[in-house]
């Protein structure tokens, strides 16, 4: 079934399949330049076309349409950042209306999925609470994805609010930007959605061995110098403190962390203290 929500002069299309419980809410297109999450939601909603569920799945492909249209992260409307004023407010500015009418979404589900992208160079990866909430880690680690990455908990963003709310969600962060998607990251993302509906028990479809790797919050690697940095290392790769990451005229750059580098800059021109890697430190166990 689909839906229409609107906010002032602007429809956001929501597709809802199966019924009762769980209900799993999946969301996409909250930045509007990051195209993969919004390409694979689509997909999503093929795929679950005529299925037989056990529950109901809820999805927004595109829930910010006026970015999605500019390929901007933040609303044209208003210039807000829709992910950082959630649960939002249905007298504020567009932004803020948009935001209460997907958490009214939200605050009804059992689980959350917002899809996102980490960038043009990074490694699939969950973005989660699991730390501070056992129930978020019991959630992901139904996700079959290599890494799960402790959040920084900055509040206004939707997985964190609802995680605040004693319901389980997360981000999952997948490679594209600008407007652009990346087929091969899709099909990941598509199939660690699919398994994680299957692991809830919602559709019968390939569960997916294995669970996440859990790490750290992430830390930036900046630039020591201005210059032509060259990546030496792909996004995904194990590294320590004395790992050569990349190179700025000749001046090594080195990981300072032991984790993995979940994204790293292309070959680029840099400003010094320019952010140009993140790593996700491993945990002791």
């Amino acid at each position: 079934m689909k839906k229409s929500i609107k906010i002032d002069s602007c429809k956001v299309e929501l597709y809802e399949f199966g019924s009762g419980k769980p209900e799993v809410f999946i969301v996409a297109g909250i930045h509007g330049d990051e195209a993969t999450g919004v390409y694979t939601a689509f997909r999503l909603v093929e795929f679950l076309q005529n299925k037989d569920l056990k529950g109901k799945v809820k999805i927004v492909p595109v829930a910010n349409p006026p970015a999605f249209r500019r390929k901007t992260r933040t609303t044209p409307i208003d210039g807000k950042d829709l992910n950082r004023v959630f649960p939002g407010s249905k007298d504020g500015s567009f932004s803020d209306k948009l935001a209460f009418s997907l958490w009214s979404i939200a605050v009804e589900s059992d689980y959350i999925l917002d899809l996102h992208c980490c960038g043009l160079n990074c490694c699939p990866y969950i973005l989660a609470l699991h730390q501070e909430y056992s129930y978020v880690k019991e959630y992901v680690s139904k996700i079959p994805l290599l890494y799960c990455v402790e959040s920084t908990g900055l509040r206004g963003q939707l997985f964190i609010e609802a995680s605040h709310n004693k319901i389980p969600a997360a981000i999952i962060e997948v490679k594209g930007g600008n407007g652009t998607y990346d087929e091969e990251h899709s099909k990941i993302l598509l199939r660690a959605v699919l398994s994680l509906l299957a692991n809830l028990e919602l559709i019968k479809a390939f569960k997916m061995p294995g669970s996440p790797v859990f790490l750290g919050k992430i830390r930036q690697i900046e630039s020591p110098t201005e210059g032509f940095f060259k990546p030496l290392l792909a996004p995904g790769n194990l590294v320590d403190e004395s790992t050569v990451i990349g190179l700025i005229e000749g001046i090594l750059v080195e990981a300072e962390t032991r984790g993995v580098l979940i994204s790293i800059m292309q070959s680029s021109y840099v400003l010094e203290k320019e952010k140009i890697a993140n790593i996700a430190p491993l945990m002791d166990k």
